[in-house]
């Protein structure tokens, strides 16, 4: 008995659980407030699904998007832009191309990715389709635009009209504007014919590289000319070109 009290009355103290730290969760941000009013233009022809332009002949299409010639009034900013939202609950989801080309209007409540693809995204990525959930064809497109071929890796994207400019570095600018969208393996750039072919770690951020950088313009108010390289091969880089480590 005296065994049993001596328990009951002595105070036991209980060492307080560890909270778990909050981990605060950056929401993707708004790149514009509302979404945008387009200028459309109907296509000549009949009804006919074009599978190269991913859209039927005779359907409506921005005037904006059409002229390679009008400037980009948007550009995404990763660090600005990028973070959260409801497709990082989904199990297989693909990249925002609004949030790429810099204006979604959705934000954090958008159902795809704002950030750039990773190396786990890549091997998850299916070769039928790019990281925006399009639809890759057999062949590319006459001009080298698109989606690309699901027959060979599209790594490699061919930036043209450029500005060759006296005792300015072509190949620093074209680094610090296209090493914001994923890791590079090399450029070569052709300051006489204004034209460059930047390569990219990852077929998944080469197409978002050029998503991103369409009609953007570098430090000279050029319009860049951004498609797929013809050529899509390591063999292209000798070694004395830039392995960009980040």
């Amino acid at each position: 008995k005296l065994n049993i009290l001596k328990i009951m009355n002595t105070t036991t103290t209980t060492t307080p659980k560890k909270q778990k730290k909050k981990v605060k969760i950056r929401l993707a941000r708004k790149q514009i407030q509302k979404k945008r009013e387009y200028t459309q233009v109907r296509e000549e022809g009949g009804l006919e699904y074009n599978i190269w332009y991913h859209r039927r002949v005779g359907q409506y299409r921005t005037k904006d998007e059409s002229d390679a010639a009008i400037p980009a009034k948007y550009r995404c900013n990763i660090v600005r832009d990028a973070g959260w939202t409801k497709g990082c609950e989904k199990k297989d989801a693909f990249f925002c191309l609004y949030f790429a080309r810099g204006y979604c209007a959705e934000g954090h409540k958008c159902g795809y990715l704002h950030r750039i693809p990773t190396k786990r995204d890549e091997l998850k990525l299916p070769l039928s389709h790019d990281c925006f959930g399009r639809e890759r064809f057999a062949t590319d497109r006459n001009d080298m635009g698109g989606v690309g071929s699901f027959h060979r890796e599209s790594k490699t994207l061919y930036v043209g009209n450029l500005k060759n400019i006296p005792g300015v570095h072509l190949d620093d600018t074209l680094r610090r504007h296209f090493r914001e969208w994923g890791k590079l393996v090399y450029i070569r750039s052709f300051p006489e014919q204004c034209k460059a072919f930047i390569r990219f770690d990852l077929r998944s951020c080469a197409e978002f590289a050029k998503e991103a950088m369409w009609r953007q313009a570098l430090d000279d108010d050029e319009i860049i000319d951004i498609k797929w390289a013809a050529d899509d091969d390591d063999e292209m880089a000798p070694a004395v070109f830039l392995h960009e480590k980040r």
